[in-house]
């Protein structure tokens, strides 16, 4: 029964969400009514790849994301709002503890505003910080401290432990710690410098300096993050952000709460469109700062201990108070440096076996047609810090530095690298047999596949084919094909010293779900009985 009560509020609460999104989008068509609605709604399935790929690259994507500063903004209005008619009220001014009250009232509407945005681990963090904040104002202690935080974590570890290895958990504890801490050691040096710069100069650069300080604490915090799980730096991310967040803070959210409580009177027309010019702005802005020169620079994969390292330096230099905090530094350093350190692979297999990729210095070679080829290439661009372009491998080509030779002695799909004083042999499709060559009755001579390619395993260190191997070059130390990536998965070749070769799966697996050799949908679980 319990159950059946849950899923019919979730289906109301779905059906609420779908009719607000149909609203605003009604009210606001385009990109400005997909943003409004991910702001009010959460329904993030109408922004264009476009957007997302300027929000990115200017460092304003966590404005996409509903999380900390949405409902910290939402309930500072509330707040603000439920404290001046409590304080307008004579009775409850004398009587009430109005700011107790206030907060308490603030922290409910934000739980609706988590509900109405479809209830994201950022929100679920974020709210239950602000019932820790409630608590505090309450009982007249601290509101915002690293016990509050600690306490989030741990309900939402406990709850879901998974979410520990997930960026969005990653990203969000890390930016509120730095905050915190930031804050805390700063803060006896601003309050004394805000108070000798007065009027109004002294307020724009205390709130451009506010807005600037946050920036870089939580940017630098989450940079390790960023670069781990999306292989990017954005530069421009203060700048962006100066003229984002005060527009959203000051401008979009208070007129899109103002739509929302005013959407059940059909009156929601006038906020949404006046919330759509601040939405212009900001995508205004994020177009441009993503259009700037080096605003979004790629960087090779961070190895698992880089980022565990800048995570625990990150720990260790916001949660201790005494000089020794700054040895954190270290870890926060190494782990930012780990990409560097690390040898990154020269060939990449892909999971099905039918494409290589090679990489070059200015970036990755692409061999072979898979089906998931655009995935794949995307991933291994990221992985590498290149970009990815496609390699006539065809036809007879050399790259600039000689290191990959294709057509080698006339045969088609056979390349030779060259690098590290290692041979890889790369078959991209199988060698004409003896004799099935125009003009070559007997199978002989230069152009002959199996011989040519003979000659190329002789001296080889390894034989990588996107076809089965069968009976070509037996003798080859390292022998790669499709049913290796069907056993292993994908793999990994370093050519720098000794070839070095990862798997995904380097003691194999024979998985129910797995296909069968060569079969297609024909996974190896017993099939039902046929009626």
């Amino acid at each position: 029964a319990n159950r059946g009560v849950a899923e019919g509020w979730y289906a109301w609460l779905e059906k609420l969400r779908t009719r607000m999104d149909m609203r605003i989008r009604a009210v606001l068509p385009g990109d400005v009514g997909s943003v409004a609605a991910t702001l009010l709604a959460g329904k993030s399935e109408g922004i264009a790849p476009a957007v997302r790929e300027d929000f990115a690259a200017s460092g304003l994507a966590h404005l996409l994301a509903v999380a900390g500063l949405h409902l910290g903004l939402v309930m500072a209005v509330v707040m603000g709002v439920c404290r001046f008619l409590l304080a307008a009220w004579e009775y409850a001014a004398l009587r009430w503890p109005c700011k107790a009250v206030s907060a308490l009232v603030a922290w409910l509407a934000g739980g609706v505003y988590v509900l109405l945005t479809g209830a994201h681990l950022p929100a679920q963090r974020g709210w239950l910080m602000a019932g820790v904040v409630v608590l505090g104002l309450a009982a007249q202690r601290r509101p915002v401290s690293m016990r509050g935080l600690a306490l989030a974590a741990s309900v939402l570890e406990v709850a879901r432990p998974q979410v520990v290895v997930g960026v969005v958990f990653q990203m969000s504890m890390a930016a509120v710690m730095a905050l915190i801490a930031g804050y805390e050691s700063l803060q006896p040096r601003l309050v004394p410098w805000r108070g000798r710069v007065r009027g109004p100069v002294g307020w724009l650069l205390g709130h451009v300096g506010g807005l600037a300080l946050v920036s870089l604490l939580a940017g630098g915090a989450t940079l390790p993050v960023v670069m781990a799980h999306f292989g990017v730096v954005e530069p421009y991310f203060v700048l962006a952000n100066l003229v984002a967040v005060p527009l959203m803070a000051v401008w979009i959210m208070p007129l899109g709460l103002l739509a929302v409580c005013c959407m059940p009177f059909h009156a929601d027309a006038g906020c949404l469109h006046l919330m759509g010019l601040g939405i212009r702005c900001v995508l205004w802005m994020a177009h441009t700062v993503a259009h700037w020169p080096g605003a979004r620079l790629a960087v090779p994969h961070m190895p698992g201990w880089g980022l565990v390292g800048a995570l625990l330096g990150l720990c260790w230099l916001c949660l201790w108070r005494r000089g020794w905090r700054w040895l954190g530094c270290a870890g926060l350093a190494l782990g930012l440096l780990s990409p560097w350190l690390v040898a990154r692979p020269d060939i990449l297999v892909s999971p099905d076996g039918h494409m290589l990729g090679i990489r070059m210095p200015d970036a990755v070679l692409l061999m072979g047609q898979s089906r998931d080829g655009g995935v794949q290439s995307a991933a291994w661009a990221q992985a590498l810090g290149l970009p990815a372009r496609p390699w006539a491998w065809t036809a007879q080509a050399q790259t600039a530095d000689g290191a990959l030779t294709c057509g080698q002695d006339g045969v088609p799909g056979i390349c030779l690298l060259l690098r590290g004083g290692h041979e890889i042999v790369l078959v991209l499709q199988q060698p004409p047999q003896a004799g099935e060559e125009a003009g070559d009755e007997a199978g002989e001579g230069p152009g002959d596949g199996p011989g040519a390619l003979a000659s190329l395993c002789a001296g080889a260190d390894g034989v990588i084919s996107t076809a089965r191997f069968g009976l070509v070059c037996p003798q080859a130390p390292l022998r790669l094909d499709r049913m290796s990536a069907w056993w292993q998965g994908a793999h990994t070749l370093t050519l720098s010293g000794p070839v070095r070769v990862r798997a995904a799966r380097p003691s194999g697996a024979s998985r129910p779900w797995m296909l069968r050799p060569g079969g297609h949908a024909t996974p190896l679980l017993p099939l039902a009985r046929s009626e």
